[in-house]
């Protein structure tokens, strides 16, 4: 992708808007989760992370733009920007760029060992987060230090500023092929998982489909390839760079967005209910929980009801008392295997099998409600006296 005229304008309109969707998101996702599980984990905290540094990332953007990026390096003077500050705030823009990316890609990662509970793929989730973050820090250290001294990194063309820095091509198109096998596998990981699941094939895509959200970023990190060729090459870095750095916001700002989307499936599932129907209506089998309970935190096997993908409370009438109750017992495998019975609650994507749900559920009228209360209430009141 090549520069053009007025493209400055644009690296300071498109990280507004989308940094504002992105934290519209961010707060609608955090409040989902609390209210449907008391607390937040870890893939919360990643989220958040990376709204904190995607709301800088714009603030650099913008600030990168005043001081005339995105203008051939001769007009900026006549246009009241500054080239070394422009240059400065480029710099920063490349490692809130790396940052961003890193949580986004930590999120992903501990929403699955928060949600799948088989043994070998916590493993492989485990692995790949540990090489991520081991990655991108080295990444993200590596472009903090990518010149000496550090100023350098700025001040390239200034004689009077001595130093050395990394070969700029080889180190960024490095880290774009790191960045781009690494979220082609990320976003991939859970699909084998899904495709073992019993449900019906429009169900499993819809799943499928949820949870590859991510592969939109995989499309922005090819655009942001394409620009790269130019700006690997550049010789007016201000003009040559502006559309690689515009495409690198956008990237992050789609992974956020995309993390968020999965644990607001009940907005999605408005636009697509077919897909995103949690029910089997032919079989009745149920890919989780529908109960709006809280536990304690745990990893592995959680209720996705947690994240916001669904909710069914008991019914009460208008004082507050139960009049129905949904209970589920719970089996895995064929055969049988051992059923349990717990309170609207099911350990998901445990085995190859499936899962096997069976719901039963009581009615009271409102009289019998209020008789069962006024017993419950004398029966207290005579072991008190």
């Amino acid at each position: 992708m090549e520069a053009f005229p007025g493209q400055q304008h644009y690296l300071k309109s498109v990280p507004i808007a989308l940094t504002v969707v992105a934290t519209v998101l961010v707060i609608a996702r955090t409040v989902t989760v609390w209210r449907h599980r008391g607390w937040l984990g870890m893939e919360e905290a990643m989220v958040v992370c990376s709204n904190i540094t995607l709301v800088i990332f714009c603030v650099i953007l913008n600030e990168t733009a005043r001081y005339g990026f995105g203008l051939h390096t001769k007009d900026i003077p006549s246009h009241g920007g500054q080239v070394h500050v422009a240059l400065e705030y480029y710099y920063l823009s490349q490692i809130a760029y790396k940052t961003n990316i890193t949580f986004n890609k930590l999120a992903f990662l501990l929403l699955y060992l928060r949600v799948f509970s088989i043994p070998s793929f916590r493993k492989i989730c485990q692995v790949t987060l540990l090489v991520i973050g081991l990655a991108s820090t080295a990444f993200i250290i590596a472009t903090v230090f990518q010149c000496t001294p550090i100023r350098k990194a700025w001040h390239k063309t200034d004689p009077k500023v001595h130093g050395h820095c990394v070969n700029n091509t080889w180190f960024r198109w490095t880290w774009a092929s790191y960045n781009l096998f690494t979220d082609v596998w990320v976003f991939l990981l859970p699909i084998p998982v899904i495709s073992k699941l019993q449900m019906s094939l429009s169900k499993k895509l819809g799943l499928i489909i949820l949870f590859t959200l991510g592969l939109f970023v995989c499309l922005t990190t090819g655009i942001r390839m394409k620009a790269l060729v130019q700006s690997t090459h550049a010789t007016d870095v201000p003009w040559d760079s502006c559309p690689t750095n515009l495409w690198s916001f956008i990237e992050t700002a789609v992974g956020l967005i995309c993390a968020c989307l999965i644990s607001l499936r009940k907005a999605v599932a408005i636009c697509f209910p077919r897909l995103l129907s949690t029910k089997d209506s032919k079989s009745g089998k149920y890919v989780y929980d529908y109960s709006g309970s809280r536990r304690v935190p745990g990893t592995g096997s959680q209720k996705l009801s947690e994240y916001g993908l669904d909710n069914l409370d008991s019914s009460r009438n208008e004082n507050g008392k139960v009049l129905g109750q949904s209970i589920t017992t719970v089996g895995l495998g064929k055969g049988g295997g051992t059923l349990r019975r717990t309170e609207s609650e099911d350990y998901i994507l445990q085995g190859i099998q499936g899962i096997t749900v069976q719901r039963d559920v009581s009615i009271k009228s409102e009289e019998a409600a209020g008789e069962e209360g006024k017993s419950s209430t004398n029966s207290a009141k005579n072991q008190h006296s």
